[in-house]
């Protein structure tokens, strides 16, 4: 009769073992820092979506309703550098979108 192997051989669990090892010595640092790396232009759209969330919480308290644009918020521009922003209303209050700007071959 044949000899027929069932699971894994203790050299294949080590390769898997060592895999392992790795990707969590390669994750572990960035994950207990609580931050994966966020860039500057990231960071600044996010700064300003909060600033916009603090505005109509603010414009909210004041005229008992949500702003219908940034504008009305006193936010000058929709954009940064990367990014647009929009303020759209919604049923239920509003929703405060953030898209990264696209550019064109020619840089603009």
């Amino acid at each position: 009769m044949r000899y027929r192997q069932r699971g894994f051989s203790l050299i294949e669990m080590a390769v898997v073992g060592v895999i392992v090892g790795a990707i969590v010595a390669i994750a572990a640092p960035a994950l207990r820092s609580g931050h994966l790396g966020v860039s500057a232009p990231e960071a600044k759209a996010v700064r300003e979506m909060q600033l916009a969330v603090r505005a109509q919480a603010k414009h909210r308290a004041q005229f008992g309703k949500y702003a219908a644009s940034l504008g009305e918020l006193g936010h000058a521009s929709s954009e940064t550098d990367r990014y647009q922003f929009a303020l759209l209303g919604t049923h239920a209050g509003y929703a405060l979108l953030a898209s990264p700007r696209t550019y064109m071959l020619d840089g603009r």
